[in-house]
């Protein structure tokens, strides 16, 4: 089993309405991306589904570019979706309280193989600006306040991978 290597690439950024965001990818082989949605309520919606589809709802289109083209384009449902189809793993949804002004977090992993950590299923290794995640958000985001997000990288040090995941939403 290779070494692995946590990168953040964003810390508590801020989601602007209407943004689209790019960042620079690691040139490792990458395993997977892990994002963890952070907000508050603006009213008391509290432990329901409006709290989580709120925060889905963040993400307009979550795109994985290589030279430009487009390797992964998902919705925010369809990323819990896919995690949970390919990797088993439920999103983490912390702090859900039915209270006013509390902060909540919501936590997936987009995975660039079919088992995380798993050698043989990353993406393999890149040049410097050669991959990119780009994020886009929606023109208005919804009941919550503060909307923040923070996007880190898992990279497999030392290993060739065969095979990665290439998924759109049509």
């Amino acid at each position: 089993m290779p070494q692995s290597l946590r990168s953040v690439v964003a810390q508590e950024e801020a989601i602007t309405a209407s943004a689209v965001v790019t960042y620079d990818l690691p040139v490792n082989p990458l395993s997977f991306i892990q994002f963890v949605f952070r907000w508050q309520d603006g009213a008391v919606i509290g432990n329901s589904s409006d709290a989580i589809t709120a925060a889905l709802s963040f993400l307009s289109k979550i795109e994985v570019l290589f030279r430009g083209q487009a390797i992964v384009s998902v919705s925010g449902a369809d990323l819990w979706f896919m995690m949970q189809a390919l990797t088993g793993w439920k999103p983490g949804i912390m702090n859900l309280v039915d209270a006013a002004a509390e902060r909540h977090y919501l936590s997936m992993i987009l995975p660039c193989g079919r088992v995380p950590y798993h050698p043989a299923w990353a993406f393999p290794a890149s040049r410097r600006g050669e991959l990119q995640l780009q994020m886009t958000y929606p023109a208005a985001v919804g009941v919550v306040d503060s909307p923040a997000l923070i996007v880190e990288t898992v990279e497999l040090l030392d290993s060739t991978p065969r095979n990665f995941l290439k998924y759109t939403t049509i």
